[in-house]
């Protein structure tokens, strides 16, 4: 009985090791994942400067029949210039 009880508690500490071991994975990912979002966000908000400055110069060169087009992205439907 005793011997059992040794085995089982040789076993919890292996277990709380792993479980120790994939929760420092799964913060690693977590902060990853937050640095991926960051860099995400960043990165639409560049291209979002882009087409605006895009929108100007077209508008400036009156390039009106681009103007009108418009095209689905994400499942919605989008015109490049208001």
């Amino acid at each position: 009985m005793i011997a059992q009880l040794t085995g089982t508690q040789a076993q919890l500490a292996d277990i709380q090791a792993q479980f120790a071991d994939t929760n420092a994975e799964l913060q690693k990912t977590k902060d990853e994942l937050s640095k991926t979002q960051t860099l995400i966000s960043q990165g639409e908000i560049l291209a979002i400067q882009r087409v605006q400055r895009l929108c100007i110069w077209m508008k400036t060169y009156q390039h009106l029949d681009v103007l009108d087009r418009s095209f689905p992205f994400d499942g919605k439907q989008y015109k490049l210039c208001d």
